[in-house]
This record gives structure tokens, sequence and C-alpha cells, in this order.
């Protein structure tokens, strides 16, 4: 995936708060939210259940704190899916990719099939999505109902590269072994499958035990018998998600300072 300059996503995230604020930001708030995005994006990779996803949780408690917050973790626990093999090879070449994490494995040979853009049981469907199709209705009915031996999904994300699909149903997973790659790859594949290529789909997968945590802010208000605002946001992502992740944190430490001085409690 193409990242944007640490320099570039400041500016950008710079300025996002202050339209999200509506006010005019003082140089010390600035310099803090660039201080704060150059940290954020300096964990790495914030995939739940990693050292990164741990690092942001214990850089996110200390920053909260220091705002004047009270501020409590939720741990618990889950089987981290991680790829061992994730790849198609066609004429020898291999295209890597990440695994759907809510499909199942393939054999550790792999599956080897035509290519095709429709489903069938000895083939290989190539399909374009962008993230927001697993959210469709007939998703999750097309991966179960559909017959096929394995599926390649070319990820059609805002701007080329991999743009991962959420996998709502992990902890069970269904339909056919299915890869995910890049957009880049997206007219070589289509010329594969125009040709009807024979493909080699690999997808294998462990499960690794691993902590994660939420973490919780309270802004206590004046009057504790009045309902809290309750404000969330993911905290965990695919990729260091600077400018994901980084307006939110820019954005609700800003609205957090007035409402110490309101009524309601802030959760």
């Amino acid at each position: 995936m193409r990242r944007k300059s640490k320099t570039a996503w400041v500016g950008l995230l710079a300025a996002a708060m202050s339209v999200t604020t509506a006010a005019v930001a003082s140089p010390a708030a600035e310099a803090r939210a660039a201080a704060w995005l150059k940290a954020w994006d300096s964990q790495g990779l914030h995939r739940t259940g990693t050292a990164g996803d741990a690092a942001g949780a214990d850089w996110l408690a200390r920053e909260a704190a220091a705002l004047g917050g009270i501020v409590t973790v939720e741990s618990f626990h889950l089987d981290r899916i991680d790829a061992t093999a994730a790849y198609v090879e066609i004429d020898g070449e291999k295209i890597f990719g990440e695994p759907l994490f809510d499909a199942p494995d393939t054999p550790p040979e792999g599956i080897r099939a035509t290519a095709s853009e429709t489903a069938g049981e000895n083939q290989v469907a190539v399909r374009l999505l962008s993230p927001a199709a697993v959210y469709a209705p007939d998703f999750a009915r097309q991966r179960r109902e559909y017959p096929h031996a394995a599926e390649v999904i070319v990820t059609m994300g805002a701007a080329p590269g991999l743009a991962p699909l959420n996998a709502e149903s992990f902890r069970r997973p269904f339909g056919s072994p299915t890869l995910q790659v890049s957009s880049v790859e997206r007219d070589r594949l289509l010329a594969a499958v125009a040709r009807k290529a024979q493909f080699r789909v690999v997808v294998r997968t462990t499960r690794t035990p691993a902590e994660a945590r939420n973490v919780v802010v309270v802004i206590p208000g004046r009057d504790r018998t009045r309902p809290p605002v309750v404000v969330m946001t993911p905290r965990s992502s695919w990729w260091q998600s600077t400018a994901e992740r980084g307006g939110d944190w820019c954005a609700g430490s800003k609205c957090c300072a007035p409402c110490r001085r309101r009524r309601r409690p802030v959760t």
C-alpha cells in the first residue's frame, strides 16, 4: 500500500483538526497534535494483538491521563490469525497478498484450478471488490452459496494498493479459501482470467494466542446525575493508519478540554 510521508500526514491532519473543531488552534495545540501524530506513526502497525497495538494502548493511556482523564484499561485475550503463506501462482510467478481472515485455509500444497470471473466448483473465482463490500447484504450469502475451489479478491480501495476487507466472522471461517491482493495487480490478473490460465492459490494461517486492550477514559462533569456523553472510536487497524486514527485523537482531545468545564461527564 502506498503511504504518504509523515510530514504530509501531519499537515493533512492538522488541517482536518482545525476544520473539525471549528476553532483557531493555538500554536501549542498544533505542536501537540503534530507530536501525537508522529508518535502514533512511529509505533508501527496497529493490528489488534500486535506489538504496535500494545504500544498504541500504552501511549493513549499516558496522553489521556496527562489531559486529566480517569483512565482504565480493559484487557482481553484472542487468537490472532497470522499468515504463513498467502499468494497466487500463475505461470510460475507468485503474486503475494493477505488471506481473507474469515475464510478457510487451502491444503498445504494449495489449490490448482482455472481462473474465472464466475463461480464454479473447479474454478478460481476472481473478483474486484472494495473494502466496503463486506457490508453489502448479499456478500456473506454469495460466499456461502456460490461454489468455487478458491477465490482471489482484487481489493479496490480509494488509492492503489492492498486494501483488505474486514473479517466479520473470523471465529467461524466459511466459504472458499480466499486471497486478497493489491489493486495494482488488476490488469495482470484479468488478463490471466481472459486466457483461462491455471492458478495455484496458497493460503495458510496459524492462530497465535495474544492479548489486546481497550482504553477507557472518563472526564467527570460537574453534575454526576446527568447521562454521560459516550464517544467511541476504534484504535486498532490494518496498518499505521495515522490519517484514519490520528484525526480521532486530535479532534477528541480538543473537544475534551472544554468538556471538563461542562456539566455532563464524558466517556
